[in-house]
């Protein structure tokens, strides 16, 4: 989340938006989609290509992309809108969007809020965005998920190599540790889940993604892939929802009882140069000391919800930390019991509406039980920050797009997914 590069003078703007402004206009002459699809797939690359810093934002590769893109999808959004053609998530999300442009404005420092609110509240809606209105047709579909498969596949390489030269979990090409696990468990559970694995080139895909995942030393990642067969199971039998609302309870339920006790976690003495070791995943007391440094934030950030009960503190960076490693204090910290609400309100709706077709719909139940995923591991980890955000919008917009078009040019049989191919260009002859 940090600045890549120097800052420029305010003269930078005129050729920004010159250059955004030829972006545009290529974009209404070529394949528009094929360019969404190349810019999902560069998402892990997009710092290590490198950005400039202008204002309160920082413009990498991908926000630069999302946001001519974005100029593109908002008025078709605006067009449906004017037609009662969105769906109750799309107006959740502008609701959240709007809660968090106020306390961006209201905030004790506007720099620090809108930084993180740019990264971790409006690109990743404008992804939503992006994804949801430009991607009209199964084909195009398809072709957004192989390119993001392949940008992630070629990244685990990159990856790979780095561990083999450190010997350590580290961050590579800019991006840290969890969101290379959260990069790499989607396809991991995706071409198990859609049977897709079988294939050749997708069986080596997926030895090199899961190379990538086993360095990063990812504990609560580990835990959720054993249980994930599971949660799949009950979302393919229509209880998405149900899933959802049940881990919202159950995690907020943990977050308040590790901050009020964080001693029931207390570790022993550990090795503090081996926690980037092998050690962090065997030894329990690597774990247990985890937890209780995250307790330790979680009181923090219920403290400071307390002080601002309604609508929260807003968003800010602090000293050393940019997420207080769990969702639920970072909703209630940050936004209160009204940004709570509205989160958990787009996460509610968007279940309630998929998860309804997820039994007949393999891509769509693929998708909703990796948002749990991510969410899951968020519990721990942080969801307002690093690569998470734009992964769970990303997930959101593409069965957004599929029960977009589902439903005003229904198909008579739905798709088998393990008929997808390599050449994406080509429709299927079945």
């Amino acid at each position: 989340m940090y600045a890549i590069g120097r800052k420029p003078e305010l003269s930078a703007l005129a050729p920004l938006a010159a250059v955004n402004g030829l972006f545009l206009c290529i974009l209404m002459k070529i394949d528009l989609v094929g360019l969404v699809g190349l810019v999902i797939a560069l998402i892990p690359f997009s710092k290590a290509i490198g950005g400039v810093e202008i204002g309160i934002v920082t413009f990498h590769l991908y926000t630069v992309a999302i946001v001519v893109l974005g100029l593109i999808a908002i008025p078709r959004m605006i067009h449906a809108f004017m037609r009662h053609n969105v769906s109750a998530t799309d107006i959740w999300l502008l609701l959240l969007a709007v809660n968090y442009l106020i306390s961006t404005l209201a905030a004790e420092n506007i720099v620090e809020a809108g930084y993180l609110a740019f990264h971790a509240i409006f690109i990743p809606i404008l992804t939503y965005i992006v994804i949801k209105y430009l991607v009209r047709s199964e084909r195009e579909w398809e072709e957004i998920c192989v390119l993001f498969l392949s940008g992630v596949t070629i990244f685990s390489c990159f990856v790979i190599g780095e561990f083999f030269v450190t010997q350590s979990r580290v961050a590579v090409l800019g991006v840290q540790y969890i969101s290379i696990s959260t990069l790499t468990v989607i396809p991991l559970f995706a071409l198990v889940s859609l049977g897709l694995w079988r294939r050749w080139y997708w069986f080596i895909a997926y030895i090199l993604i899961f190379g990538a995942f086993a360095v990063t030393l990812s504990r609560m990642y580990i835990v959720i892939l054993l249980v994930s067969p599971l949660i799949h199971i009950a979302v393919k039998r229509g209880a998405a929802a149900n899933v959802l609302g049940m881990f919202l309870a159950f995690s907020l339920a943990l977050t308040l009882l590790l901050a009020a006790a964080p001693e029931i976690v207390k570790h022993k003495e550990y090795v503090k140069e081996q926690e980037k070791s092998l050690e962090r995943v065997i030894n329990i007391e690597y774990w247990k000391r985890s937890l209780f440094m995250r307790a330790q934030s979680f009181k923090q950030g219920l403290e400071h919800f307390m002080d601002s009960p309604l609508i929260g503190i807003g968003l800010y960076k602090g000293e050393k930390m940019v997420t207080q490693h769990n969702f639920n204090v970072e909703w209630l910290e940050y936004g209160g019991l009204l940004g709570y609400f509205l989160y958990a309100g787009v996460l509610i709706s968007h279940f309630r509406r998929a998860g309804s077709i997820a039994p007949s719909e393999a891509y769509v139940a693929t998708n909703l039980t990796l948002v749990i995923l991510v969410l899951a591991n968020s519990a721990t980890n942080g969801l307002m920050h690093g690569i998470m955000p734009v992964i769970m919008m990303l997930l959101m917009g593409l069965t957004e797009a599929r029960l977009g078009w589902q439903r005003t040019d229904p198909r008579p049989e739905p798709l088998e997914p393990r008929e997808l191919v390599m050449n994406v260009n080509v429709r299927k002859t079945n």
